[in-house]
């Protein structure tokens, strides 16, 4: 498969990941602010969601990075445009801790009950908006990125 079509699955990937984390910290917002529960099936689907679309996205990151790094970063970004490999590496960097948060929201949003108790729902809620930030973050600086790339 090309280049271009593994950035583009990437990016489709990312934007799942972005849909499901951004549904997942405003759900976890509302719950924060005003105690609001929302729908517990979908406060359990969608840190799943997130899970999959995670280990997709870091797949396919992986394999277009090779082509990324020579191609496009060593060539001219890491001249060129410095500021924007350090915007890039702290997205790495982000995504990795996000990484670990989820392996604790994904097993721990399951057992979420009904009922608005323990400190279950506020670390879920809490780690739901750190996730949630940190993949905006993320989606903003690659697709920033993929545009500042030569053709």
């Amino acid at each position: 498969m090309g280049y271009s079509v593994l950035l583009v699955l990437h990016a489709v990937s990312a934007g799942v990941l972005a849909g499901a984390s951004i549904h997942n910290g405003l759900m976890g917002y509302a719950f924060l602010r005003r105690g609001e529960m929302g729908n517990v099936r979908l406060r359990r689907l969608y840190p799943a969601v997130l899970g999959i679309a995670f280990i997709l996205t870091f797949s396919l990151g992986a394999l277009v990075y090779p082509t990324f790094r020579v191609e496009v970063r060593a060539a001219w970004l890491d001249e060129q445009l410095p500021w924007v490999t350090m915007l890039f590496e702290i997205k790495e960097h982000l995504l990795a801790i996000a990484g670990l948060v989820l392996l604790y929201l994904v097993p721990s949003s399951l057992r979420l009950s009904p009922e608005p108790i323990g400190a279950d729902h506020r670390l879920c809620a809490t780690a739901s908006l750190f996730v949630m930030g940190v993949v905006s973050y993320a989606l903003l600086i690659g697709l920033f990125t993929t545009t500042l790339s030569p053709s």
